[in-house]
């Protein structure tokens, strides 16, 4: 077998990087050349199929982002508290991003709430790992967004006293909120000095589960994620 080109010899060095340690033994204790040639190279085999086998996890694509503004295919209707529910029978088309007063003569004159509905369909329903959020350049004055039902934010003079009516607006929420298929984004607005709009972008993105956790953390002093175990109190009871 000495000078066979077809038998691969790997040093012990090479050889202790790759296998088991029992693998290893066994190869030790083989005393003739050929021998222990012969076992190298099937131990170098079994290292390569090992190495095949672990395929490098692909990273899930990144879904499309998802454009919320339409100059005619959102539905609205004015309302007398934030707690109304839709009025099929009241319903208007709405353009966004735009102003509210402007597109009808009859509410050209009105301030107070109105309820607006958007039918989003995904036809192909993101990981669950991604992180939905609902983003909005700003909404003149005050605002609660839902998704099929469930609120996911809000925005108004109690949360934003000195600009409520220019804030972004950025809402994350629970991917389980989406359905594939039929979506009703809800928008609650409150108009408090004549002149309701909503300005752009508007968008509904799906977020890197480790993009959210970046940006999470730089709001934090921590470099890492910290929960309850990292409570030096708890573990003593207090």
């Amino acid at each position: 077998m000495r000078g066979d080109p077809n038998v691969e010899v790997l040093s012990y060095k090479q050889v202790s990087r790759s296998v088991s340690k029992p693998l290893l033994l066994s190869l030790v204790i083989v005393k003739t050349p050929c021998g222990q040639r012969v076992i190298l190279r099937e131990a170098e085999k079994k290292r390569r199929s090992r190495f095949a086998a672990e395929k490098p996890r692909q990273k899930a694509k990144i879904p499309d982002a998802i454009d919320l503004s339409s100059p005619s295919e959102w539905w609205g209707h004015t309302i007398e508290s934030k707690d109304e529910g839709w009025n099929h029978a009241l319903r208007r088309r709405f353009g966004f991003p735009g102003t509210v007063q402007s597109r009808y003569k009859d509410l050209s004159s009105r301030n107070g709430l109105y309820r607006f509905k958007l039918q989003v369909k995904i036809n192909d329903m993101p990981d669950a790992s991604w992180k939905p959020a609902i983003i909005i350049g700003a909404i003149d004055d005050e605002d609660w967004i839902s998704v099929n039902g469930t609120l996911v934010g809000h925005t108004g003079k109690d949360t934003n006293p000195d600009n409520y009516y220019c804030a972004p607006r950025r809402y994350d929420f629970d991917a389980k909120l989406l359905k594939q298929g039929v979506n009703w984004i809800d928008l609650v607005l409150n108009d408090l000095t004549l002149g309701a709009s909503v300005s752009g972008p508007m968008m509904l993105v799906f977020e890197d589960p480790d993009v959210t956790k970046a940006r999470k953390r730089a709001d934090t002093p921590y470099l890492r994620d910290v929960g309850r175990e990292d409570d030096p109190y708890w573990h003593h009871g207090f």
